[in-house]
């Protein structure tokens, strides 16, 4: 860089009350000037980030930058360069940081790319350095080979990340301010899709940039030609990057880190790893893997294909919305983990999942993902929310009450109210960090929440004492925190998921029956919705009662009578709806003919235009087609969705969807969507498809539905999987089997060790040269697993 005085501060001024003295001025950008200054007291060199008078001006830019300079400076890292001080000095804010003397690695760059060996340490510090300031809440936005210094140190050669932070601070509470200030945040070279989609971001936007910087250190070139700003960033968006193989084939003998390159690449943030800790650790066993070179051309049989590439992704900004967070997770959940055995550990999580979501939709709560031991849930309603947390604690108390010690389960929640933005499976904004701050105080078996919640929920409902207060960056004094009052003894909260999770009743079924009625009859026009309310105003009346005496009858004659009118209510729908081009559409691709069934439905009318009936159609011809991500991102649609679950031919496709999944990120994500359909018609048919593998095999995916998310017994689940068993032993579909094993043994169904023997041997032809283990290790362990259980 060429040192020359800047006009903005002339060389030898005192900073930050004299603490500090310019010396020379080392370049600009967008966001400020950078200066070569020296630490007065101490006589060392440091460097100098003073940020442009027009942004530190913007309302309340002071305090965030006091607030954000503080987490910089907890970051104590070797692959980061530390911050020293901050502060105003007159109308300049200013940063002060280490002043880290080496060679930038785009300087190095010019000469080539790095030698894989010395390239996979590069990486592996560089993601170790973003793990670090992640952990701290800051997202770095501009990762570059130009922020990165590479310098000498005691233990050779060092990777250390610079301007950290810098772009967060620009942001403000709303994006437009800083776009009318003329800041660009991020270099179009290396920006994410979500960044050049203006959409929240989060830590995996730094993976997306650690991606193209990998590429180019390993490659020499970077994975999208440009050349100018707006091509990049279309690039980025929508165009896939050449395969590094093509760039560099050298990588052909390290598989593994082609693959992570590519993974990180991803235009689904869900894709990607999910942290650069994530990825510090695959890269740590990419290395351990080079001191024996996989033979060349093996990179299929190692790169993940995950679902999420058939999920079409939602990187628009969504809106801010005042919600409720929650979180959860298992009190000493390492420590339990420890003790345990991994099907001990797997049947654990999934009695977790399985009482704590249904829990969660009863109170109308929407999942935003489950990782591990963890829910993060959002609630419209504070009162919702906190009467779920001890629904929670209920049900939990029931299931521990018949459990030893070592098998019970002991959740804390926690809960904060704030303004935050949902996307995907993350969510933006403060009320994260504080939730997440009162989780860490809160104890087994408690709902614990700040003021914000106390102030907005009904204390009526749930009462509540003080739980003292925690102190938070940024907040001049310490948060009070509440806590839900325990019963003396008996459960916690009084059963409150008994009050509220109740068996379908004969008068809900008809409600919903007449609600689906008057949606279909607003669609239809102002004159049919007309002749609905008139003839509504004439049988409701009766309707009720007929209820008053269907209620006086006995529960079988009651559930009866249910049945025959839904099935005379079908059939009407049936013949009225075949009618229809969408009807005849719908009949084509029950027949298996999906092509001749799009035909059928009018070509020029858009989705924007068409009514929800017609675009679930499409969603399950799209299904049928193999193009999943069409198929989904018309079911996300709330009016669409509404009446997924209704829909056999759509909900058999959205199963099939998850029968499918092979990863968490998946598998959460088809979770999430499940529970935003009416569970009623939905459990109606999973049910029954879940226990009888002879009527399609895509039911496998309400085997798995009732396994994750409701209430099935293991009694009723254990057996069900064991008909499934009959079915894979002679399947191709290595995941399934897979599956079908291990929760066999974590079940402890002895009845399917015949069926388990079988599969552990199996070498069917049409798998064993590309997949030679399709099942057959997940079976042994099984059958290991049943062998320890005590004899019958």
């Amino acid at each position: 860089m060429s040192l020359h005085p800047s006009p903005s501060l002339a060389a030898n001024a005192l900073v930050l009350d004299g603490r500090f003295r310019v010396l020379a001025h080392l370049g600009g950008g967008g966001m400020g000037e950078v200066y070569l200054a020296e630490q007065v007291s101490l006589g060392r060199k440091v460097a100098l980030k003073v940020l442009r008078q027009d942004v530190s001006r913007q309302p309340g830019m002071s305090e965030r930058f006091r607030r954000e300079a503080r987490l910089l400076s907890a970051v104590d890292h070797p692959a980061v360069v530390r911050v020293i001080d901050f502060g105003q000095s007159e109308e300049a804010t200013c940063l002060v940081m280490e002043l880290a003397e080496g060679q930038t690695l785009q300087v190095v760059l010019t000469h080539g790319p790095l030698e894989v060996r010395r390239a996979a340490r590069v990486l592996t510090q560089l993601a170790e350095g973003l793990a670090a300031i992640h952990a701290q809440g800051i997202i770095h936005r501009d990762l570059k080979p130009e922020n990165v210094v590479l310098t000498q140190g005691a233990r050779g050669e060092q990777a250390r990340l610079l301007d950290f932070g810098i772009a967060r601070l620009m942001e403000t509470e709303l994006a437009a301010g800083v776009s009318q200030i003329g800041v660009v945040i991020g270099t179009p070279e290396y920006l994410s899709p979500e960044q050049g989609l203006g959409a929240p971001l989060d830590a995996r936007t730094d993976v997306y940039a650690f991606g193209v910087l990998a590429y180019r250190v390993l490659g020499g070139v970077l994975p999208f030609p440009g050349p100018r700003a707006r091509d990049f960033l279309m690039q980025h968006i929508g165009t896939p990057p050449v395969p590094i193989l093509e760039v560099a084939p050298r990588l052909a003998d390290f598989p593994t880190l082609a693959a992570l390159v590519m993974q990180c690449l991803d235009k689904d943030p869900r894709a990607r790893p999910q942290s650069a800790l994530e990825v510090a650790a695959m890269l740590e066993a990419a290395t351990r893997s080079m001191l024996t070179p996989a033979p060349s051309g093996s990179l299929q049989a190692v790169t993940p294909i995950p679902l999420t590439h058939i999920i079409p992704s939602t990187l628009g900004a969504s809106r801010t919305q005042n919600l409720t967070v929650m979180m959860t997770d298992i009190k000493g959940f390492t420590e339990l983990t420890a003790r345990q055995t991994r099907q001990e550990n797997a049947r654990m999580l999934a009695d977790h999942d399985r009482m704590l979501l249904r829990v969660v939709r009863a109170f109308r709560g929407r999942l935003v993902h489950t990782r591990g031991d963890a829910l993060l849930v959002t609630f419209e309603s504070p009162t919702e929310a906190v009467t779920c947390g001890m629904a929670m604690q209920d049900r939990l108390h029931r299931y521990n009450r018949e459990r030893d010690e070592a098998e019970q389960v002991h959740v804390r929640v926690a809960l904060h109210a704030g303004e935050v933005r949902v996307v995907d499976d993350s969510i933006v904004g403060e009320p994260m960090q504080v939730v997440q701050a009162v989780e860490a105080e809160a104890e087994a078996g408690e709902v614990v929440f700040t003021e914000s919640v106390r102030l907005a929920m009904n204390r009526a409902e749930a009462p509540c004492e003080p739980r003292g207060a925690i102190a938070l960056p940024g907040h001049p004094t310490p948060l009070a925190l509440y806590r839900c009052t325990a019963a003396p003894e008996g459960p916690p909260f009084g059963n409150r998921d008994i009050a509220r999770i109740k068996p379908n009743r004969v008068g809900e079924v008809l409600e919903d029956t007449a609600r689906f009625l008057r949606r279909r009859a607003r669609r239809l026009g102002p004159g049919a919705e007309a002749v609905y309310r008139g003839v509504s105003g004439q049988v409701r009346p009766w309707l009720y009662l007929g209820l008053d005496a269907v209620r006086a009858l006995p529960p079988r004659l009651r559930t009866g009578l249910a049945l025959v009118v839904l099935t005379a209510a079908g059939f009407g729908l049936v013949i009225w709806l075949s009618e229809t081009p969408n009807g005849r559409a719908r009949a084509l691709l029950a027949k298996g003919e999906a092509d001749s069934a799009l035909t059928m439905l009018d070509p020029a009318l858009k989705d924007s235009v068409a009514s929800p009936e017609v675009r679930r159609t499409r969603a399950a011809i799209h299904h049928a087609q193999g193009q999943h991500a069409k198929e989904l991102a018309l079911l996300k649609a709330p009016e669409v969705s509404r009446g997924a679950a209704a829909d056999s031919l759509v909900l058999r496709g959205v199963l099939e969807d998850l029968g499918a999944a092979e990863d968490d990120g998946a598998e959460t994500l088809m979770k999430g969507y499940l529970l935003t359909l009416e569970h009623k018609p939905l459990q109606v048919r999973t049910r029954a498809w879940a226990v009888d593998p002879a009527l399609a095999q895509k039911n496998w995916g309400a085997l798995r539905y009732e396994d994750l998310i409701t209430d099935l017994e293991p009694a009723e689940l254990g057996p069900a999987y064991a008909r499934w068993l009959t079915h894979w032993v002679d399947s191709d579909d290595c995941h399934a089997r897979t599956v079908t094993a291990r929760r066999l043994g974590e079940l402890g169904v002895k009845e399917a060790r015949p069926g388990l023997k079988r599969l552990s041997v199996d070498s069917h032809r049409s798998h064993a040269f590309l997949n030679p283990d399709c099942g057959q290790q997940a079976a042994r362990g099984a059958l290991k697993v049943l062998a320890r259980s005590p004899r019958d």
